[in-house]
């Protein structure tokens, strides 16, 4: 009776099945631990270690650290200091002046106020409302037409003024 026992529970779907050498030598593989990310692990430094020697490639090791803190230290320094002799020169001088007609997309409150009584005197003409601002080409007049129509009522203002130059 216990050699059916056996046999039974060999045979059986209790989970537990038998792994074959490759699947344990897979399963081995990655559960491997390695080295902490930045680590670089040299060969002829784990046969110093190995040898006895290990001492002295610490004190190797302690002295590159020394040096590397020694760097940044002086970076730190050479960049404080430029910050310093940044903050004592007067950037005023190297900006380009730009003259107050000089064409620009952003639109002023006066400009916008402007671009309204030009719909209302010139209607779609984009050019002669343009020219009129100064600081917008026919394609800017164009898009603000189209942006703030909505919004100002641009089509019914150039109604209006239509209907004002007609003498109605």
């Amino acid at each position: 009776g216990t050699d059916t026992d056996k046999e039974g529970t060999e045979g059986s779907d209790s989970g537990l099945e038998k792994k074959t050498d490759d699947e344990l030598a897979d399963i081995q593989a990655k559960t491997r631990s390695l080295p902490p990310k930045g680590i670089k692990i040299n060969h002829e430094d784990l046969v110093a270690f190995a040898s006895g020697q290990g001492e002295q490639v610490l004190n190797e090791l302690d002295t590159a650290i020394a040096s590397c803190k020694r760097e940044v230290q002086n970076n730190k320094q050479l960049i404080s200091a430029l910050h310093r002799k940044a903050r004592e020169v007067d950037v005023t001088t190297f900006r380009v002046e730009q003259p107050e007609d000089a064409v620009s997309a952003r639109w002023t409150d006066q400009e916008l106020l402007l671009g309204v009584q030009g719909v209302k005197v010139y209607g779609k003409d984009f050019p002669s409302i343009a020219s009129i601002l100064g600081t917008k080409t026919a394609a800017h007049v164009e898009t603000f037409f189209n942006s703030y129509n909505l919004k100002f009522g641009l089509d019914s203002i150039c109604q209006e003024g239509q209907n004002l130059a007609a003498g109605e």
